[in-house]
């Protein structure tokens, strides 16, 4: 059965997760990091998104992001196919990286901005830490 079409809207705010295929990883190196948050700037950049926050671990994302135009699905098969080819020709490997993304639009920033968002120590990230 196919997954149920996502819906989008201009003018929203997602947090977006994704994470690797099977709960493998998706982060190998610090290089793979940093190439992927380059493209998040990229990506934002041709879509007009504003990226709000960021979380990485070695096997999912999160991002959260606001979206002037309705462009959330191409933006996110462009960054996600960028990374998965990349990966794929950096580890000889073949086949998917990513398991699907999940999207929940139907909070305001304000009450998604930081939900579940750590810094290093461990503490909950404040929603001004995130938004500067």
């Amino acid at each position: 059965m196919p997954r149920r079409p996502r819906l989008t809207y201009p003018g929203a705010a997602y947090h977006v997760y994704t994470r690797g295929n099977n709960r493998e990883r998706i982060f190998h190196a610090e290089s793979d990091y940093a190439a992927f948050w380059d493209r998040v700037g990229v990506v934002a950049g041709r879509m007009g998104w504003r990226v709000y926050a960021a979380a990485r671990m070695p096997n999912h994302l999160h991002l959260v992001f606001g979206t002037p135009e309705d462009n959330l699905s191409p933006g996110m098969q462009a960054l996600l196919t960028w990374y998965a080819q990349r990966l794929n020709r950096r580890t000889g490997r073949i086949g998917h990286v990513f398991q699907d993304y999940a999207l929940f639009p139907h909070m305001t920033v304000s009450e998604n901005i930081g939900y579940g968002i750590r810094d290093k120590t461990g503490r909950r990230a404040r929603t001004e830490e995130l938004v500067r």
